[in-house]
């Protein structure tokens, strides 16, 4: 399969519903980057389907390339804004949404408004979401992470399943997969904060 055909547009829902009905388990990442988080578990899982959320075409193209090099049939990338997957996905169909170091918009206050995760985006998305689905989320930005936990805690929506302020010494690490900016953090020796919750 040629990378391009990795990397669907807006507008291929058609196409993307017959992917999706080939697979029991379908997890999203927002904000895919290159790739290399979300073909490391579509290489670890292949009885599940993978799609990774890009805005950005070079970021999008080579995470195609990955996946034609790595061979994967089961992942996808999608150039579009991540508001599209409230319109793409029907309700209990996700079993995971993974979420790694958004932008924080932290230069100026704000610009907190531009969040990605906010109480309008957990609430459109719960409804997509399997029962017990899951939301996971790592950031190297204290104050994001902290206000995103204060979200989930709140929410009636979701249960916060897992939590630390420093992912690599805690209990999860073994099971944790890196990223691109994740690895780079790590090499400047910050700690990475990380939850999960799951829809009630």
């Amino acid at each position: 399969m040629p990378a391009e055909n990795h990397a669907l547009l807006d507008g291929q829902a058609e196409f993307l519903n017959q992917r999706i009905n080939q697979f029991e388990s379908i997890f999203l990442e927002i904000g895919s980057g290159s790739g290399i988080h979300l073909v490391c578990r579509a290489g670890k899982d292949p009885s599940s389907l993978y799609i990774g959320f890009e805005l950005r075409f070079k970021r999008t193209f080579k995470a195609a390339e990955k996946a034609e090099q790595n061979k994967l049939k089961n992942l996808l990338i999608i150039r579009a804004n991540a508001s599209l997957i409230t319109e793409v996905f029907s309700q209990n169909s996700i079993d995971g949404i993974y979420i790694n170091f958004p932008d924080p918009w932290a230069k100026k206050k704000r610009w907190n408004k531009n969040r990605l995760i906010n109480t309008t985006f957990i609430s459109s998305i719960h409804p997509i979401l399997k029962p017990n689905g899951f939301i996971s989320y790592k950031t190297d930005h204290k104050e994001y992470f902290d206000s995103t936990l204060k979200l989930f805690e709140d929410s009636e929506l979701f249960q916060v399943s897992k939590v630390t302020n420093n992912l690599h010494l805690s209990t999860y690490g073994d099971e944790n997969i890196f990223t691109e900016f994740e690895m780079l953090f790590k090499s400047k020796g910050l700690a990475i904060s990380f939850l999960e919750a799951r829809k009630l």
